[in-house]
């Protein structure tokens, strides 16, 4: 599993969706107004930082992962307290390899 909880997982997974909801919604609406040329500066918009996405795929993850590694930081308790001896590295004959 995993260590976000319920509430944390909502709420950023909710904030991440909204965009792409008021996108396709627009979308939608100025379709079935007959607003064509609005539907398409937003359909390519969103088409565009999708290959913007793409493209800089390793680049966003590196930042990701370097924002959530600031409020993760010392948060082992759980790891730790889970893991049982025989679940360690060097614990078991033959996983050290400087043996």
């Amino acid at each position: 599993m995993t260590k976000i909880q319920p509430s944390s997982f909502l709420v950023l997974s909710t904030i991440g969706r909204l965009p792409g909801i008021i996108a396709s919604s627009y979308i939608g609406s100025s379709f079935w107004q007959g607003n064509y040329v609005g539907m398409v500066i937003v359909a390519v918009l969103i088409g565009g930082l999708g290959l913007v996405g793409i493209v800089f795929n390793q680049q966003i993850l590196a930042q990701v992962h370097k924002i959530t590694a600031r409020f993760s930081k010392g948060d082992n308790s759980e790891l730790e307290s889970d893991a049982s001896p025989g679940d360690q590295p060097g614990d078991k004959p033959g996983d050290n390899p400087s043996e």
